[in-house]
């Protein structure tokens, strides 16, 4: 039987030893919430400033892992464009298998259990996967023989990225509120960088397509600007030869306008002799050829080459005669109505069809103000010929 001694000494001994076992579980608690912490601190200085999107990503899913003390981490990637998902990193502890590359562009009708949960934003966590309900992602996770999961949902601007998973292979774990916090916290840091990486290429990308554009566009003003230059010197060579030009055209003028003087006392004095010659002689010599002309159209052509022979012999009239202003069908067919041919018969004899002869007609009383349909054409070409001449 103890004594009191020595059933106080027992006692205080197992305080010891108690004191002893939550000193060390407080330490293991206190060296696990540093290295969380450190964790979160590493990944967000990698954060900072990412030159691979891929490297980060492996980097942090193996800080976590070493971290948290589990058997795999991995990161996958939510493809809205083709609907798969595909395992896009992967860390997995020393002797364990990998399975990223068997796990690529699965179709998301098959992981429709887990993106119904993921998707709404809510976790995933299973300290036994056989609490699971059937599906395609229990069996996947039977035959990676995975014991215990955790997984978070991944959203970047709003939309859903993928998914950050934790899972265990030699024991079943239950994952504390506080590490769940912790872990969450990385998911959120993990999407932020992602956001900030794709707004930075993004950024960049603009940028370079701004540079792009701004040197194009100022290697085009620099050639405007030499082509401008160009053209100034052009037009400066053409003024020069312009002023010369304009100089020689002014003493050239000067010439002129003496010579134009000279030639127009010539001029009246040749007209003179022309008037002279066509009243005296050509014109008896076609009055003459008209009388033994044999056909009304020759007639009619010898009148209007009169006329024009008359107006040539008048030098430089200035009043305006009518029959200048025919053409040389309407003064022909002038001409042969005054010598009494028919309408059939003008287009007979021109080879032209009734309804042109009718138009000609129609312009010849127009030109002579006689529209009035009263009038009789011939009767007034008749009676106005010579003055129609004159």
């Amino acid at each position: 039987m103890k004594t009191k001694r020595e059933s106080s000494l027992s006692a205080q001994a197992e305080i010891i030893h108690l004191t002893r076992q939550i000193q060390e579980i407080s330490w293991r608690a206190f060296r696990h919430r540093l290295l969380c912490e450190k964790m979160l601190v590493d990944i967000s200085t990698s954060a900072i400033h990412i030159n691979s999107i891929q490297n980060f990503l492996d980097e942090c899913v193996e800080r976590m892992g070493r971290a948290l003390d589990v058997e795999g981490v991995f990161i996958w990637d939510y493809d809205p464009e083709n609907e798969t998902m595909s395992n896009v990193s992967e860390w997995v502890t020393e002797g364990y298998p990998r399975y990223k590359e068997q796990l690529q562009d699965l179709p998301v009708n098959r992981v429709t259990w887990a993106l119904g949960i993921l998707g709404e934003n809510r976790i995933i966590n299973f300290e036994d996967i056989e609490d699971i309900p059937e599906c395609f992602e229990k069996e996947m996770m039977r035959m990676m023989k995975i014991k215990s999961i955790l997984m978070f949902p991944m959203f970047v601007r709003g939309r859903f990225f993928g998914v950050l998973g934790f899972e265990t292979y030699k024991y079943y774990r239950k994952w504390k509120e506080e590490d769940i916090y912790i872990l969450r916290t990385a998911s959120q840091i993990i999407t932020k960088s992602i956001e900030n990486y794709r707004a930075e290429k993004a950024l960049e990308d603009a940028n370079r397509e701004l540079e792009y554009r701004v040197r194009r566009r100022t290697a085009k003003l620099y050639a405007a600007k030499k082509e401008l230059e160009e053209k100034q010197r052009e037009l400066l060579v053409h003024k020069e030869e312009m002023l010369k030009l304009n100089k020689s055209l002014l003493e050239a003028n000067d010439a002129l306008s003496t010579l134009a003087r000279n030639f127009e006392k010539g001029r009246e004095e040749i007209l003179r002799r022309v008037a002279s010659i066509t009243s005296l002689k050509i014109v008896p010599l076609l009055s003459e050829m008209r009388e033994k002309a044999g056909s009304n159209e020759q007639k009619a052509e010898l009148d209007v080459l009169a006329t024009y022979i008359s107006e040539l012999s008048d030098g430089l009239i200035k009043k305006k005669k009518v029959f200048s202003t025919f053409s040389n069908m309407e003064a022909k067919i002038s001409a042969m109505i005054k010598n009494g041919l028919t309408s059939q018969q003008i287009a007979r004899q021109l080879n032209i069809s009734l309804e042109t002869v009718k138009t000609h007609r129609r312009n010849i009383r127009k030109k002579l103000g006689i529209q009035n349909k009263k009038k009789n054409l011939r009767s007034y070409l008749l009676s106005h010929w010579n003055e129609l001449l004159r």
